[in-house]
């Protein structure tokens, strides 16, 4: 007979396979939602050496794949007759699901996006038309073999939720969530259904004083650990001088975009899931983003984003962290499973089966500490 602990060991490792090839979601707003599809052809990376190591550029540029792998992604809203398991439907029956929203590879607001280099390149969709305050449930299919993934669920903000979605940043790769900060200016009406471009902002058309600091000090943190000893036994080894810069840009991108929350009732998670790190935040935001007409709610950064960086990063640059329990509260997302001692799991997410995008608090990268 098997025992039991290696039987629920067996079935974690599953639910995380699984759950490594489903799509994911970045966030949504009331009517729009950014989800990803599995990732897939990771680019070759060559390891860095002594004395030619290189850290990465503050603003990175990799050619995509020659011939990327194509998905369909298919979401409708979640009802009881929702297929509940990828095992168990057809593209066909996805098509004939009532209100599906049925996105290809080619659609006009999809693009192939490289989140994490190890991880491996994504197709990106915007979906708009979606309600507010609803459920939603999505499948992607890969057009080669048919095979589905999936489902994951989502729940759109409410109908005053007064933030915008920001993403597709080289510099902030993990940056695909609602920011506070008031829509494009240019949106011209008459093309909202038709482009969902005009409702997001990008690193095209993101002014230039959003990002001004954020990429200064990028640039000045690149500088200094470059006048280390990167790609040498004395500077640590378990981490790397790449290892240090990654965790400083994740944790630099998560204080410089705060990350909108919902404040609608609905979006409380049922128990025994955790309630979000939340805090309520004047017409203002930390950055020198232009003030909102209203006030909204922040889902604090995860501790985790600044002690991975303490963990990281050498010593010399007297990088520190406040303390749970004294002040971390105030600026940071701590508690649940998240403590000093044993450190979080699953970046930031409860882990229930059907999460509809809860997240406990902003992970900003996509480590599991």
């Amino acid at each position: 007979m098997i025992p039991s602990s290696l039987l629920a060991l067996l079935a974690i490792l599953l639910q995380r396979s699984a759950a490594q090839d489903a799509p994911i979601l970045g966030d949504t707003t009331q009517s729009v939602a950014i989800v990803f599809s599995p990732p897939f052809l990771p680019p070759d990376i060559p390891p860095q050496t002594y004395p030619n190591y290189t850290l990465p550029p503050v603003q990175p540029s990799w050619q995509p794949p020659t011939d990327p792998y194509n998905y369909t992604l298919f979401v409708f809203p979640t009802t009881g007759s929702t297929p509940a398991s990828a095992n168990n439907t057809s593209p066909q029956a996805l098509r004939a699901v009532s209100g599906a929203v049925e996105l290809a590879s080619n659609a006009t607001d999809s693009s192939l996006v490289l989140r994490d280099p190890y991880e491996g390149w994504r197709r990106q969709w915007l979906v708009g038309g979606l309600n507010a305050s609803t459920n939603y449930t999505a499948f992607a299919v890969e057009d080669r073999n048919q095979s589905i993934t999936g489902p994951i669920y989502l729940l759109t903000k409410n109908a005053s939720f007064p933030c915008t979605l920001v993403h597709s940043l080289p510099y902030c790769p993990f940056v695909s969530y609602a920011v506070p900060i008031p829509p494009p200016s240019q949106t011209d009406p008459a093309q909202l259904d038709t482009s969902l471009t005009q409702q997001t902002y990008t690193a095209d058309d993101l002014p230039g004083e959003y990002t001004a600091i954020l990429l200064s000090s990028l640039g000045n943190f690149s500088i200094t650990l470059s006048s280390f000893a990167c790609g040498r036994d004395v500077y640590s080894p378990l981490k790397t001088c790449e290892e240090c810069f990654d965790a400083y840009r994740d944790w630099a991108c998560a204080i410089s975009f705060p990350r909108c929350a919902n404040t609608d009732i609905l979006a409380a998670p049922p128990a025994p899931l955790p309630s979000p790190a939340l805090m309520p935040r004047t017409n203002m935001s930390r950055n020198t983003f232009p003030p909102l007409d209203q006030t909204y709610t922040e889902l604090l950064p995860c501790i985790e984003t600044c002690t991975m960086v303490d963990r990281s990063c050498p010593y010399f640059l007297q990088f520190g962290c406040p303390l749970p329990g004294v002040t971390a509260e105030f600026s940071y997302g701590v508690g649940f499973i998240d403590d000093a001692e044993h450190g979080r799991q699953d970046a930031g997410v409860p882990g229930a089966a059907e999460e509809y995008g809860y997240a406990w608090c902003n992970s900003g990268s996509s480590y599991d500490y």
